[in-house]
């Protein structure tokens, strides 16, 4: 037996902005820097449920349940999203580059992580599903070949994500 069960649809606005510029102070340095800010609105129709005030989201903490009209604000996040990369020629032909990017997601992609099956849901962020985000930094090594028709690197990066959803 196959247990189907339909969610609720969600509706959700989100808008960017995004300012970077190019600068080399010479040759051999490039830097580029980037700022994206972003909004979104979890919107209505829907009905949310309200929870005691530090307690866990559970029928024991139930207080009441709010209900929201169709194109109505429920929850809103504004965030800030800077990138920035440096790169340095060693040569005419490598490089040596590093890079930091904050980035954020509205749209979330619960997975059940601990067998394989295809139950992966895709869930706007609302009041008790913040965004996704992530920090990441990187460094790597670049050398071109055969006038620069290859190009090989090495590159390591680390990722720190923050309010990602599991099941």
């Amino acid at each position: 037996d196959i247990l189907y069960k339909e969610l609720h649809p969600e509706q959700g606005l989100e808008m960017a902005v995004y300012l970077g510029d190019n600068y080399e102070p010479t040759r051999k340095i490039s830097i580029q820097a980037g700022l994206r800010f972003s909004g979104y609105a979890f919107l209505g129709p829907n009905q949310i449920n309200l929870y005691q005030p530090g307690s866990e989201l559970s029928p024991s903490s139930y207080v009441t349940s709010l209900y929201y009209e169709p194109g109505s604000i429920i929850t809103r996040h504004f965030n800030i999203e800077p990138r920035a990369a440096f790169r340095f020629l060693l040569g005419e032909t490598n490089s040596f580059k590093v890079s930091y990017n904050h980035n954020v997601q509205y749209l979330n992609l619960i997975s059940y992580t601990s067998v394989s099956t295809p139950d992966d849901i895709w869930k706007l962020s609302n009041p008790y599903m913040l965004p996704t985000s992530c920090d990441q930094f990187a460094a790597g090594y670049f050398q071109n070949f055969s006038q620069n028709a290859i190009e090989a690197s090495a590159e390591i990066y680390y990722k720190r994500l923050h309010n990602l959803v599991e099941y």
